[in-house]
């Protein structure tokens, strides 16, 4: 797995700071929940996934396997700008961290 860090970016508010195969990102979303589905979804709104993909969504939804874990489906939307885009595997790298940083914290809570 790569290292896929994020942190505010200070020089730009409202904005994410992504950091993907060594390089930074910005991103600016808006967070969509829905608790009957249990997900959570970011659309995309600004940012340098846009240099690539005409739209951008990306859903974590839950789905609880026993009462003390769930298994997370990522699901990512999106519409290349060209047939020359690549494939966003390190997008779909970063969700797969996010859902073990997640899972982590959770674990040291209970």
């Amino acid at each position: 797995m790569k290292e896929i860090r994020t942190r505010k970016a200070p020089s730009r508010p409202g904005n994410i700071l992504l950091f993907i195969k060594g390089r930074e990102e910005t991103y600016k979303e808006k967070i969509e929940a829905d608790d009957q589905k249990k997900s959570v979804t970011l659309v995309g709104l600004d940012g340098d996934v846009f240099k690539n993909y005409r739209n951008w969504k990306a859903t974590f939804q839950a789905t609880p396997k026993d009462e003390k874990s769930c298994a997370v489906k990522h699901i990512l939307q999106y519409e290349k700008l060209n047939e020359n885009v690549p494939e966003p595997h390190a997008y779909l790298d970063f969700m797969a961290k996010v859902t073990q940083d997640i899972a982590a914290h959770l674990v040291k809570q209970a």
